[in-house]
């Protein structure tokens, strides 16, 4: 998103109200995640002496898979996006700050950073989604299923499993207790 403040008038605050293009691949770290409203950016800016000061908000609806059941789970984002630009030879080379020239900014990459800094490590349908049978795939939050399962061990009774050995294999045969192979 570009702002051009070249016929800006000192200490006077312009609106911005715009939908945005946010790149296709935004979402590439989450599985079957898609951004399903336009992102609508709403705000202002001023400029003050040499320095440009943007307060916005991007608004953005984006639709992700359960992390336990693989449902679709719409989440609404507002993600506030307050800075100060200062022309590039005002730059103090050791401070990391955001810099301008020739009166136009983009601010794609800011936009593009805070969302996917927003984003949540996990999504849930429910605080206590129930998730998918280990053994048939249905999805517990609508019911148990027919499968033969004993849920205190969370394991299934019947070893039809190809890892089922693996349960009572002792690798510690002797010696090292912190993983080592070496006793």
């Amino acid at each position: 998103m570009i702002i051009d403040f070249r016929n800006a008038v000192e200490m006077e605050m312009y609106p911005i109200d715009t939908d945005v293009k946010l790149s296709d691949d935004i979402l590439d770290g989450y599985y079957d995640a898609k951004i399903v409203s336009t992102p609508h950016v709403k705000g202002w800016y001023v400029l003050t002496d040499t320095k440009l000061t943007v307060n916005i908000t991007l608004f953005v609806d984006i639709m992700f898979k359960c992390d336990r059941c693989l449902t679709d789970v719409e989440k609404h984002f507002e993600i506030k996006v307050a800075e100060v630009f200062i022309p590039r030879q005002e730059q103090v080379d050791d401070l990391e700050e955001f810099v301008y020239d020739k009166s136009v900014i983009d601010i794609s990459d800011i936009l593009r950073e805070r969302l996917l800094l927003s984003l949540p490590m996990s999504v849930l349908c429910k605080e206590d989604c129930k998730g998918l049978c280990p053994k048939c795939g249905k999805n517990l939050n609508f019911g148990k299923c027919d499968c033969v399962f004993d849920e205190e061990v969370d394991e299934p009774i019947e070893s039809n499993n190809p890892f089922a050995i693996l349960k009572d294999f002792n690798t510690n045969a002797g010696g090292a207790n912190n993983g080592s192979t070496k006793g």
